[in-house]
């Protein structure tokens, strides 16, 4: 007959029951309005902040990309210069041995005036030529196409001495010299002069062009640093506000939860009291009785 029902207040519920109540709807036990969950309220948050972090990582790799540019144009831009170093001694060096060589056959017109040249001297005279030249081991592709051209030139100029001394043998024949060594040694200059400034003011475009690619490099790799630099510290200025909101989250849930601990304890003396009362009463009734 002395049968008691401890099933009047039901159990708590857990944090993860609580964190994940629906709003508009009131909490079985205490009677109070639910509130969101928080993975509901920081999933936007979160999903930001992993597209900032894939913002950066991929600014990094253009950063690094762009770096590995401006090696290699600083790379080119030396190369060039050492060009052009290069070719303006070698077009001195062969205008020079052209000079002598042109005055030393037209100083000595009548010792050739009776002889005959035939393609084995004209061969020694080449290679005599060539040997006066600095000897350089090429190194790159350029090198060789320049000696290529420098040879090529010597052979037009061996080609127009071969006509010149011809010309001076006929007018021994007929007549007195025309031709003046100082001419023949102007115009050998002059083609050299003409070579080595055609060379060098490609090589100036060149490095002029080189030089603006550079620049455009280095613009491009200091707003990117700038704007890398603007995404991080807004990212970490939105990290911070979140690790924040949180701190704030957690506050109010811990807050919560003691109010409702304290609410249990006072539910739980309500109900050890009504115990004890049901009891006097049962035994009242079986005094009664």
């Amino acid at each position: 007959m002395s049968t008691t029902t401890t099933t009047l207040v039901g159990l708590i519920p857990s944090m993860s029951t609580a964190t994940a109540l629906i709003p508009g709807k009131t909490c079985p036990t205490c009677g109070q309005d639910g509130f969101l969950s928080q993975d509901h309220s920081t999933e936007p948050s979160r999903r930001r902040v992993k597209d900032l972090e894939d913002q950066v990582h991929f600014l990094n790799a253009q950063a690094v990309q762009m770096a590995e540019k401006l090696a290699e144009y600083e790379e080119e831009v030396r190369r060039l210069r050492a060009q052009t170093a290069y070719t303006p001694r070698n077009g001195s060096s062969i205008s020079s041995t052209l000079s002598a060589r042109t005055n030393h056959d037209v100083i000595r017109p009548g010792s050739q005036s009776h002889s005959s040249s035939p393609p084995a001297q004209q061969q020694g005279r080449l290679s005599s030529l060539a040997s006066f030249l600095p000897y350089r081991r090429p190194s790159t592709a350029s090198h060789q196409s320049t000696q290529s051209q420098q040879l090529l030139l010597l052979q037009q100029q061996q080609q127009q001495q071969q006509q010149q001394q011809q010309q001076q043998r006929t007018q021994t024949q007929t007549g007195p010299i025309t031709s003046s060594p100082p001419q023949v040694h102007a115009y050998t200059q002059s083609i050299g002069t003409r070579s080595s400034c055609e060379d060098t003011l490609e090589l100036q475009n060149a490095l002029n062009r080189e030089q603006t690619l550079r620049k455009a490099a280095e613009t491009q790799l200091s707003q990117a640093s700038t704007e890398l630099e603007e995404l991080t510290v807004q990212l970490f200025s939105q990290a911070n506000e979140m690790v924040a909101q949180e701190r704030k989250a957690r506050a109010r849930l811990e807050e919560r939860v003691a109010v409702l601990e304290q609410r249990d304890i006072e539910k739980r003396s309500r109900l050890e009291r009504l115990e004890k009362a049901m009891e006097r009463v049962e035994r009242i009734r079986a005094l009664v009785g």
